[in-house]
């Protein structure tokens, strides 16, 4: 492996004051990705990239894949509509083993790269199932092997390297995946190890909510390559699967379950990058039907899930006001008392590539809660330890390993103690008690994670002295699933709690006490999201201060209080979180599929054509057109200069020449008529035809419209239509480098590629037309 002599710069960074929010366009939200990109809020999008999610559907018997069957069109087009809208996008082409691009065709990977300068990378989650072996070596049932997947790894980190982007892994196997988890990743294919090594900026591990068990396993597997200095990007790809159901009582996923894991990962174990939630469709975005637009048409329309903006929109904003404080590397390793370093290179795979049995007995591990696949909730029992990493070395920056105390080899680990009392009071050593109680409570600096630990059926609650503030201690008791973020200063406490639950509309109610303070405090509130209203009281009785918060959804609270204590910690950090530059000015081809047009009086919108009995078209389906004489379609066409456009049609007429179709742009009026689009006869095959067209800068609405004076219409489908620049008429208007956007020098040409030595033309640097003479 040739590794590039020096990395490029990236290309969208990540860090803890640059956090990175992954939205899906997901193929089984069968999506319009414009309408999807229009869905996220405003205040977010900047530090938003979105992922072109080609979700694997398989058929065993076939090959062929369900739901999205051309993943490499699919994602050429709805990178398009990314590169469009200046967001940055990256494609998510494989779920387990199987992807919908082929391992060893690099130069498929890297297109996406070079013709896109919006694109930031590839996405590979649940990298543990689906893959070859000498037991399983169906090709219809199973994809690559492990060893194949890895090699082609090391080659798209090589690819990261030299376009400034990063290859993003999540990982959630079970004791039979041993062989592909993030530690056996590093020690199996030298060459990937060594490249990330050399370039951890670009390389993403995320650790990632599917399966229903091993959970401090795989916490302790994730997160080892971050505290190696293996990758420099946390993550966490939050999934709904994950919520198992005991044989008490069958409970569905309460969406509150999924606040905890996401606080104490982001403000304990310094996760940069949040990817999800999924089940994309269940609770991110939905389609809503449709709705007829004022002049008639049928549009398809989406929306946002309720949980998505009253849990994970709220906590992502609470990241960029500062709130949810994301640590440093140094900061994580500094609350670490053991990590463990694999030395282990015979006997089992747990032996090479997992943790022991008995790590988290007496440490983390919840009552009740049994090792490995008998790990089956994700809460922890305490916040007093930090998570244990797993790692197959220390790498980079390793003067700041030295400070956990406590490094040991898998090969010593059965002979260190002789009890899981002993490691105890070892461990404890390190991680003295800073509460009392049952509840969940971590501490980074004068931030608490608290949350409630158990599945149900239990009041929670601690009691915790004060570090920061004046004032003796505080006393939080929780209802089911609540969790909270309470930050103490010298002379007020605040309070961040979220409970939100979409299973039910009750109310749940919590309590906060405030112990040691002089004088009765004073307490704001105000409810966060769109939920019902919750209800705050207060009382202030006997020197104690106690507040009952009664709610279903985000709450913030302030209160000011102070009390006689001196010699507390003054150490408060401050997030300074960085806005992204956006991606340059993209002047290639645009993409719009026939499946999202608006339309009226046709055959029919064929949203996924899977089980249509029509093949090779390019997204998830197409619009049929049908045979009316009143039938119209139309889109918007977004570009950024004046000019001669091309707009290329790709079509299926199979029965006979259609010669009753009509070209309009911004009007449907005489002035609007472009004339006739002459599709000749295909047959059961796609072919295009083109029509050279004047745009405006900016929006342009194309239709596509009958002619009511032909007799006997033909029928007609329509994939989609490709619209390319010929020639400006005019400069770039409005295209220039957002305000504050850090400038990269670099040319682009006009199609949007990289230009490392421009010689004499015109292009594009730092969002801007410049002319090179």
């Amino acid at each position: 492996m040739t590794w590039a002599e020096e990395a490029e710069p990236m290309r969208r960074p990540v860090s803890a004051d640059n956090p990175m929010f992954i939205i899906h366009i997901d193929t089984w939200n069968w999506p319009d990705p414009q309408k999807i990109i229009n869905l996220v809020p405003e205040d977010l999008k900047p530090w938003c990239v979105f992922n072109i999610s080609l979700s694997v559907s398989h058929n065993e018997t076939t090959g062929e894949f369900n739901i999205v069957p051309d993943g490499l069109e699919t994602a050429r087009s709805w990178v398009r509509t990314c590169a469009e809208n200046r967001v940055w996008c990256m494609v998510q082409p494989a779920s387990g083993a199987f992807s919908h691009l082929p391992d060893n065709e690099m130069e498929v990977y890297e297109e996406f790269y070079r013709e896109y300068p919006n694109f930031i990378g590839f996405n590979y989650c649940e990298q543990f199932w689906g893959f070859r072996s000498i037991f399983s070596t169906d090709p219809l049932k199973y994809g690559v092997d492990v060893p194949v997947r890895l090699a082609h790894f090391a080659k798209l980190m090589d690819l990261s390297v030299r376009y400034g982007g990063y290859l993003t892994i999540s990982w959630c196997g079970g004791i039979w995946h041993w062989d592909s988890d993030p530690l056996a990743m590093m020690k199996r294919d030298k060459n990937f190890l060594e490249a990330c090594k050399a370039h951890p900026d670009n390389l993403i591990m995320c650790y990632k909510y599917t399966s229903a068990a091993s959970w401090y396993n795989n916490e302790s597997l994730c997160l080892g390559t971050f505290i190696s200095g293996l990758t420099n990007n946390y993550g966490i790809r939050f999934d709904e699967c994950g919520w198992a159901l005991d044989e008490e009582r069958k409970e569905t996923y309460p969406t509150a379950a999924g606040i905890a894991p996401v606080l104490e990962n982001i403000q304990l174990t310094g996760m940069t990058v949040m990817d999800g939630p999924e089940l994309i469709w269940r609770q991110c975005f939905y389609e809503n039907g449709t709705r007829q637009t004022p002049d008639g048409y049928t549009s398809r329309r989406w929306a946002r899930f309720s949980q998505f903006d009253n849990i994970w929109v709220d906590m992502y904003r609470k990241i960029l006001d500062g709130t949810l404080r994301i640590p440093t590397r140094k900061e994580v390793i500094g609350r670490t008392q053991l990590a463990l370093v694999n030395d282990v290179n015979t006997g089992s795979t747990q032996d090479m590539y997992a943790t022991p049995n008995s790590l988290y007995d007496g440490l983390y591990k919840q009552d009740g809660e049994g090792s490995l696949d008998k790990n089956t909730l994700w809460f922890k029992k305490t916040g007093r330890y930090g998570a244990i990493p797993i790692v197959p070395g220390f790498y980079n920056n390793t003067d700041d390993v030295k400070e956990i105390p406590i490094r040991l080899r898998t090969s010593g680990y059965a002979a260190r103690w002789k009890s899981v009392q002993a490691k105890v009071d070892e461990i404890n050593k390190y991680a003295p008690e800073e509460y009392e109680g049952n509840l969940f409570a971590g501490r980074m600096k004068n931030a608490w994670v608290t949350y409630y630990p158990y599945r149900y059926g239990k009041t929670a609650w601690a009691k915790i002295p004060f570090k920061y503030n004046t004032c003796d201690s505080m006393r939080i008791t929780y209802s089911e699933y609540s969790s909270g973020l309470i930050h103490e200063y010298s002379d007020h406490v605040t309070f961040y709690l979220n409970n939100y639950r979409v299973d039910t509309t009750d109310v749940k109610t919590d309590e906060l006490r405030i112990y040691g303070s002089t004088a009765e405090p004073v307490m704001t509130w105000k409810d966060r999201g769109a939920h019902v209203r919750s209800t705050v009281t207060a009382e202030w009785k006997d020197g104690v201060y106690i507040i009952k918060v009664s709610h279903n959804g985000a709450v913030e609270l302030d209160v000011k209080c102070a009390g006689k204590a001196t010699g507390r910690l003054t150490d408060i950090p401050r997030a300074d979180i960085v806005e992204p530059a956006v991606p340059p000015v993209y002047m290639g081809p645009r993409q719009y599929e026939g499946e999202c047009f608006d339309y009226k009086n046709v055959g029919r919108c064929v949203t996924n054509g899977v089980n249509s009995g029509v093949k090779g078209y390019t997204a998830q389906g197409y619009m049929d057109f049908g045979t009316k004489s009143t039938a119209m379609v139309k889109d918007t066409v977004n570009v950024p200069v004046a000019g001669k456009y091309r707009f290329t049609f790709r079509y299926r007429a199979a029965d006979a020449d259609v010669m009753h179709v009509l070209l309009y742009l911004n009007s449907t009026g005489n002035a609007g008529n472009q004339g006739r689009i002459r599709f000749t006869k295909t047959g059961n095959e796609w072919l295009t035809v083109s029509k050279e067209v004047e745009l405006e800068q900016g929006d342009n609405v194309f239709y596509l419209r009958a002619n009511a004076t032909v007799a006997t219409p033909q029928p007609l489908l329509i994939d989609n239509v490709v619209v390319e620049l010929i020639e400006e008429t005019s400069g770039i208007d409005g295209a220039g480098a957002a305000e504050g956007m850090k400038k990269s020098g670099r040319y682009y040409d006009l199609t949007g590629r990289r230009v490392v030595n421009p010689v004499k033309g015109v292009y594009i640097k730092d969002g801007r037309k410049t002319v090179v003479k």
